[in-house]
């Protein structure tokens, strides 16, 4: 709590000592922007000597990129089975998600028109730059695209070429015996439903 001419250098280094204690290094990097930018218009608002500078010298803190969690490829086949206990879409969303490497949202915008197996690529809408793009499928997304067609036609009937390729579904409990509802539970999917959440 001080002047804005009583700012010196050691301020800023006291509070850079203190703010490093539970701030990140790129929260760093903003308070040094943002102060930087305070002093000039201190300078220019005449509440601070033209020649005044208490971040004169001072660098800004260095970008420590953090290391994102990765699925090594040796463990795909792993990932799959686990999904595929939860249900065959699940396990087509994530073959779809790493053998593409499309966004959740990309994919979730998916339909079965959008697919031509025989020519090995899918047309997909690219979020970030709203455009159509082809995208080639690899042989394992080709076979993995081939199971869950299976599947899906198994469950739906026809598949339309507005059907979603991954669509939402519907879980209704079934009644037990007594009436009362258990755990038995029915899946059913909704072909032109769009899937909320896929990344969850």
């Amino acid at each position: 709590n001080v002047w804005c001419h009583q700012i010196n250098e050691i301020h800023v280094i006291r509070y850079f000592e203190d703010a490093s204690r539970t701030r990140q290094p790129q929260t760093l990097r903003s308070d040094h922007n943002v102060l930087n930018v305070f002093f000039e218009w201190c300078r220019h608002t005449q509440r601070m000597s033209l020649t005044t500078d208490p971040m004169f010298g001072r660098r800004r803190p260095k970008m420590v990129r953090k290391q994102r969690n990765r699925v090594p490829a040796t463990k795909f086949g792993l990932l799959l089975d686990e999904a595929e206990k939860r249900s065959p879409r699940d396990r087509a969303a994530i073959a779809v998600l790493i053998y593409t490497l499309l966004r959740d949202q990309e994919v979730a915008d998916l339909r079965i028109g959008d697919l031509n197996l025989a020519d090995g690529f899918m047309r997909c809408r690219i979020h970030k730059t709203s455009q159509e793009d082809e995208v080639p499928i690899s042989s394992q997304l080709d076979r993995e695209l081939r199971r869950w067609l299976v599947a899906y036609t198994n469950d739906v009937g026809k598949l339309e070429p507005h059907y979603r390729l991954i669509p939402a579904r519907q879980v209704i409990p079934a009644p037990g015996p007594n009436g009362k509802y258990g755990r038995a539970k029915t899946v059913c999917y909704l072909p032109v439903q769009k899937i909320g959440q896929l990344g969850r």
